[in-house]
């Protein structure tokens, strides 16, 4: 979704974004979930000031992008997650659904 250290969303993946934004509207309508986005930057296992800013950042540019596509930016909780813990890219943000 990212490339290393960038903060801006590829815009090849836009098309999969508003698909995805279509279905996490129908989710968010039908009771009280929300979505929490939680954003890596940075190297894997990095906690610096820089890691947790570019994922703060990368955070804030899916949230608004879902929210230009309808996504209510209430039911979003944005949680900025520095380095990657394990193995895994930090140049992502993962998407979880939560019912409350």
């Amino acid at each position: 979704m990212f490339e290393p250290d960038s903060t801006a969303l590829n815009s090849a993946q836009m098309p999969a974004l508003k698909f995805l934004a279509g279905d996490i509207n129908s989710r968010l309508r039908t009771g009280s979930a929300t979505l929490e986005l939680r954003a890596y930057g940075g190297s894997v296992g990095e906690v610096s000031a820089r890691a947790f800013d570019i994922s703060r950042k990368r955070g804030l540019a899916l949230r608004n992008t879902l929210m230009s596509d309808g996504v209510s930016g209430d039911r979003i909780a944005l949680r900025p997650m520095s380095g990657a813990i394990r193995c895994a890219s930090p140049d992502r943000v993962d998407l979880l659904l939560r019912k409350n």
